[in-house]
């Protein structure tokens, strides 16, 4: 994916469940929120290109990154959670 954007320089809208999938490929993460599906945080991602994955894995502030969405996610997974169990 990385080699077909720096090829096209088109924008792609990507949907993932991977964190680390989406700093790896994107510019910016948009996190949403549980049902109904609203958007809650909009990250930069202030990564250089071209970019090589064990380069970024291996750079502290993509684990920052990675814990700065995933506090975003936390409340919205835990509403999920509550809610499969009461229903």
């Amino acid at each position: 994916m990385l080699k077909i954007w720096e090829q096209s320089r088109t924008t792609v809208i990507f949907v993932t469940h991977s964190i680390d999938e989406a700093i790896v490929l994107g510019d910016r993460v948009l996190v949403m929120s549980a049902a109904p599906g609203r958007i809650l945080r909009d990250e930069p991602i202030s990564f250089t290109r071209p970019r090589s994955v064990i380069g970024l894995k291996t750079d502290p502030r993509f684990g920052a990154s990675v814990a700065h969405i995933w506090g975003a996610l936390g409340d919205e997974v835990l509403k999920t959670k509550a809610r499969e169990t009461a229903g």
